[in-house]
């Protein structure tokens, strides 16, 4: 559900997310395998402000994931026979900001998330109807920014799965079959740790 992908370069060779080159010196790189390949933190302390996603990545879509099940489903038969049964959409969205800095550098939302999880639970049910789609999440620091709100975005990806049962019963299926909630170490960070776009930036408490 990221909303990118990596890519390969010409010739299948490998890109950098944040070029040293490119970018300038950066307190580490890979140097043993890919020495052009930083690691996003200027020799500033800062991050590496403004970079392209597109320099190592493509933009992800549900009609890319899409084909990549029906990819599976040519492969390996329908979920009713030999294929794939289940599908789970990623895990530890309110970590993308530091897993995937560079495709994803503010921490995601909880409506941002639940979104991504009913569009692309739709579109995988598309493919293949007997196919069951699981979300999955860790806590979510936005939840303490809006305590007023339904707090976590599986919950809130639990509340589409109970409105979809009415379809269920009416010889349909529910897009989200099963949610389930991941508690993870962020919870014992301030929210504002995740809406930071430098690692000198101070953290404060909401």
């Amino acid at each position: 559900m990221l909303p990118w992908v990596a890519k390969v370069g010409s010739n299948r060779s490998k890109l950098a997310s944040f070029s040293i080159a490119k970018y300038g010196a950066q307190t580490g790189a890979d140097y043993s395998y890919f020495p052009d390949a930083g690691n996003g933190i200027l020799t500033s302390g800062s991050f590496v402000p403004n970079n392209d996603p597109n320099d190592a990545n493509v933009a992800n879509s549900t009609s890319m994931q899409q084909e990549w099940a029906q990819h599976l489903v040519q492969k390996w038969g329908n979920a009713s026979g030999n294929g794939p049964r289940y599908y789970i959409l990623d895990n530890e969205h309110s970590i993308w900001h530091q897993t995937h800095r560079y495709v994803h550098p503010v921490g995601a939302r909880m409506d941002e998330v639940r979104d991504l999880m009913i569009n692309y639970a739709a579109a995988l049910k598309g493919v293949r109807r007997q196919r069951r789609v699981e979300v999955a999440a860790c806590a979510h620091p936005d939840r303490r920014r809006r305590r007023r709100e339904p707090g976590l975005p599986v919950h809130r990806a639990r509340q589409h799965l109970d409105r979809d049962r009415g379809a269920a019963e009416r010889a349909e299926q529910p897009v989200i079959d099963q949610a389930r909630h991941h508690p993870g170490e962020q919870r014992r960070r301030p929210a504002d740790h995740y809406l930071r776009r430098d690692p000198a930036e101070p953290v404060g408490r909401a």
